[in-house]
């Protein structure tokens, strides 16, 4: 993996140069703790050896063999080694997986880490193992990368059934056909730090923006720009949180193009200012801090 975590800390996954298929898998050790970082995509991180924790959107929480972790592209993430850490992960687009798969998945809380119990285990072991011995056995193959997809796939469902509970209750009529608005999904996902509009992604997926407008709405139950906010916002907290970029430096890295517009839809969306935003959460965080470092 190639990457320059000085300019900025995105990880895409154009960054994983080995990586022969649309969907990268590996098993991986982690020697050393690896700074905070988001992704342009989903990650999936199995553990099974090792001992560390993993910052969350801000939050703590131990890492043991038997741990799951998923990483929407609106989480932070910084991974503290104590033990080497081995894993089994996978990576993936919204646009390189079954679009039905897709959509159930999109109301799963990601950002908190999976604890699996012993027969949970045997089964995300043998997944995770079959998708990265797939890749391993038949690189560059028609056959390998359907396969491979088809067990990333079933990872993602038996995690929706087994660890959703009462967080995600969907359920689409079998008439409902998402194909056609997951390719407009994958480049808001991938884009929305850009300060796109309506009529961009229209034109980038072959759409008119009145009709897109239309289906948009019918298919995702709000509006373009409320999708879009939602996404800028939640990423926008989560810098002001997790870094000491400035307000403006996040508005702009946020996707919106000035900053009374970014503050007034902040307040609007948090019923807070960026600023009392950022000291609120980190007087929080320290406070949680400090009781974990006094229980010990």
């Amino acid at each position: 993996m190639n990457h320059d975590f000085i300019s900025e800390n995105r990880i895409d996954m154009t960054d994983y140069s080995n990586s022969n298929t649309d969907i990268h898998t590996s098993k991986y050790t982690l020697n050393e703790s690896f700074p905070a970082h988001w992704h342009d995509h989903y990650e999936f991180e199995y553990y099974i050896k090792g001992k560390g924790c993993q910052i969350i959107n801000g939050s703590s929480f131990p890492i043991v063999p038997g741990t799951l972790c998923i990483f929407s592209p609106t989480d932070f993430h910084e991974i503290i080694v104590e033990e080497p850490l081995e894993m089994l992960k996978f990576e993936y687009q919204e646009s390189d997986i079954d679009p039905l798969v897709s959509s159930l998945f999109a109301g799963f809380p990601t950002g908190s880490p999976i604890h699996l119990d012993e027969n949970n285990v045997l089964l995300f072991n043998h997944l995770f193992y079959s998708a990265i011995l797939t890749a391993e056995m038949y690189p560059d193959s028609p056959y390998g990368k359907t396969v491979i997809r088809k067990l990333v796939e079933s990872v993602i469902l038996n995690t929706i059934n087994r660890f959703a509970g009462d967080n995600i209750g969907i359920e689409f009529p079998p008439s409902m056909q998402f194909g056609d608005i997951q390719g407009v999904l994958a480049y808001i996902h991938k884009n929305f730090t850009n300060h796109i509009t309506l009529k961009e992604v229209a034109k980038n997926t072959h759409f008119s923006p009145q009709y897109l407008c239309k289906l948009f709405h019918q298919k995702m139950g709000i509006s373009f720009k409320e999708y879009i906010t939602n996404l800028q916002m939640n990423y926008a907290s989560k810098l002001l949180i997790n870094t000491d970029q400035s307000v403006t430096d996040i508005c702009y890295k946020s996707g919106f193009g000035s900053f009374p517009n970014f503050t007034r839809k902040f307040k609007k969306f948090y019923s807070i200012s960026p600023s009392d935003y950022r000291k609120a959460n980190r007087s929080l965080k320290g406070k949680s801090k400090h009781k974990k470092e006094d229980s010990k």
